[in-house]
């Protein structure tokens, strides 16, 4: 990760195969993950960081079906994540699970919500600027065009 220049954005997403508890971390882990916490998920945890990365998953409260991305033989669990940089981290609108996805897996779809900032191209007016003196005589049909226009 040190390799990667600051000014990039980073995404991270997968199944890690962790599940991380809901134990707060300040702008790493937030309150809405699931309660169980694993040794894969200390070590995501302990990644995410020392890295600076916001596992974004568990900042947003959801119901558990939209929470939970693993399910089989019964058992319920939050182990795929989409993780960011802390230059995304206010780009970022939500994160929550989608099932019924057509995906022939037992893992459920994660969506992350971004919003990125248009930049308006600049358009210059390209009206005529020039000044003319309709006061002194010189341009006495442009002084006649304008009272028209009042």
């Amino acid at each position: 990760m040190d390799k990667i220049p600051k000014k990039e954005n980073i995404i991270l997403a997968g199944d890690f195969n962790g599940r991380i508890g809901n134990q707060p971390i300040p702008e790493c882990i937030g309150t809405y993950g699931e309660q169980v916490k694993n040794y894969n998920g200390a070590a995501l945890r302990d990644f995410c960081a020392f890295n600076k990365l916001k596992v974004t998953n568990s900042f947003y409260r959801h119901k558990d079906i939209h929470k939970f991305t693993w399910k089989a033989r019964g058992t319920m669990s939050v182990i795929d994540y989409i993780i960011i940089n802390d230059r995304l981290k206010s780009n970022i609108e939500d994160t929550r699970v989608f099932r019924g996805s057509e995906i022939d897996s037992n893992h459920k779809l994660v969506e992350s919500k971004f919003k990125f900032p248009t930049h308006a191209k600049h358009s210059y007016n390209k009206t005529d600027k020039t000044i003319y003196k309709i006061r002194d005589g010189t341009n006495s049909h442009i002084f006649l065009a304008y009272n028209k226009l009042l």
